[in-house]
């Protein structure tokens, strides 16, 4: 079987001990809380991507901080081969997320409250390295 994998994009915000997720309008995992994200169009950047996708989903202007890590299983996603860039960001200007484009919600958890089994796709792992990237940049910063 030949396929193509689809390129998409997955923003992790932490803001003030919170990070930003969206609860899923449509299917796959429809209700499930997500990083904001989506695919990559056509002569598009990677990371303009991000923005705009975190941006229709969210309402949120955002700063780009660091590559995450580039997320390839391709079993992440039950449509198909979808291969995600993910990024860390900070929002820029106001940080009160509106729900839009195929969120049905968007939400601010703090971090000892994020609903890890209620995560669709492999985001929890996406949050968990964002995380140890964190830990290691604060790290460094000292």
């Amino acid at each position: 079987m030949r396929c193509c994998p689809v390129l998409t994009v997955d923003t992790v915000v932490f803001h003030e001990g919170k990070v930003l997720l969206i609860k899923r309008g449509a299917e796959p995992f429809k209700g499930k809380w997500a990083l904001p994200g989506g695919r990559v169009e056509c002569g598009e950047r990677v990371e303009d991507a991000a923005l705009r996708e975190l941006k229709e989903e969210t309402g949120i202007d955002a700063e780009l901080v660091t590559l995450i890590s580039v997320y390839s299983d391709p079993d992440r996603d039950p449509r198909g081969h979808f291969v995600s860039v993910a990024f860390l960001a900070v929002p820029k200007g106001s940080a009160e997320p509106k729900a839009g484009s195929d969120a049905a919600e968007a939400k601010w958890f703090p971090l000892a409250e994020i609903p890890w089994e209620e995560l669709a796709f492999d985001h929890a792992q996406i949050i968990k390295d964002a995380l140890k990237m964190l830990l290691h940049l604060k790290g460094e910063a000292k």
